[in-house]
């Protein structure tokens, strides 16, 4: 009866956004990166730590937001959570 209200309380809360906006695809947890999969999130979510903070000199709130989501999701797969979390949060 529980799994009829819902989500579990504390089970993580995540969205998806429209494949439109080109955001990096959530891997569950339970499904580990592989060494070169890893290499190339770190990476990318150096590009979006870069591209947040030009997004925000240029006042492009929205870009700035995708970036902020894209840079959470790569993290939360790879298992940074507290940082994901602030992404998130900037989100």
């Amino acid at each position: 009866q529980a799994a009829d209200r819902g989500p579990g309380i504390l089970q993580p809360q995540r969205i998806e956004l429209p494949s439109f906006l080109n955001t990096p695809a959530r891997r569950p947890d339970s499904e580990a990166l592989r060494p070169e999969e890893k290499t190339q999130a770190i990476r990318r979510s150096r590009d979006f730590e870069l591209l947040t903070s030009a997004c925000r000199r240029a006042g492009k709130l929205r870009e700035e937001g995708r970036a902020h989501f894209s840079l959470a999701v790569l993290r939360d797969n790879l298992g940074q959570y507290h940082k994901a979390i602030e992404a998130y949060n900037a989100f």
